[in-house]
């Protein structure tokens, strides 16, 4: 079941008054399973040992206890599956990204072709009729922004599977595209 995004948000926005140790409380319930097993047994080896109290401090420290390793447990399936996500989704990412910009290349060479045909259109000669060329280039166009669009979304799947890295990974091809477009600059 999903959680509702107002009460996670609702916690996100008192997350910064809540104490750093009560954010991950899993080590504070050990602890507190440990004084009460060592509590446990100063009271069932006292000289006149109240057998009742025993009882109960066995019955709270097994309790703490499983609850303490049921939240350590959530806690570290949670990171590892995060862990194990990540890198795979990584190089698949990265993939995705190169397929991207093949595309965005195809769309932007249509539209220049487009251009080019267009200029040289002679009507006289009929070597090359211009309704044909832009039909052709009209599929290609549009063949390559259902592409982008495919991709688009597959990107967005990707940015809600791993974000951190997602967003580490774009960051790095932007950088790249920019060094590329500076060198293209400097040629021209």
């Amino acid at each position: 079941m999903a959680d509702d995004p107002d009460a996670a948000a609702s916690r996100q926005r008192w997350l910064p008054v809540i104490p750093t140790w009560a954010k991950k409380p899993g080590p504070w319930l050990v602890f507190a399973s440990v004084l009460l097993a060592v509590l446990t047994v100063l009271v069932g080896t006292a000289e006149t040992p109240n057998k009742f109290a025993a009882s109960l401090l066995q019955a709270a420290t097994i309790i703490l206890s499983i609850y303490g390793a049921f939240v350590l447990g959530k806690d570290a399936s949670r990171d590892a599956a995060q862990e194990q996500v990540s890198q795979h989704a990584k190089s698949a990412f990265r993939r995705l990204l190169t397929l991207y910009g093949a595309l965005e290349r195809l769309r932007a060479q249509s539209e220049a072709e487009m251009v080019f045909l267009v200029g040289k259109h002679d009507g006289s000669t009929g070597l090359v009729r211009l309704d044909l060329a832009q039909m052709s280039l009209d599929k290609v166009r549009l063949m390559s922004a259902e592409q982008i669009a495919t991709g688009e979304d597959a990107l967005e799947d990707w940015r809600d599977l791993a974000p951190d890295e997602v967003a580490r990974i774009e960051a790095a091809a932007r950088e790249r595209d920019r060094e590329r477009q500076d060198e293209t600059e400097e040629i021209v």
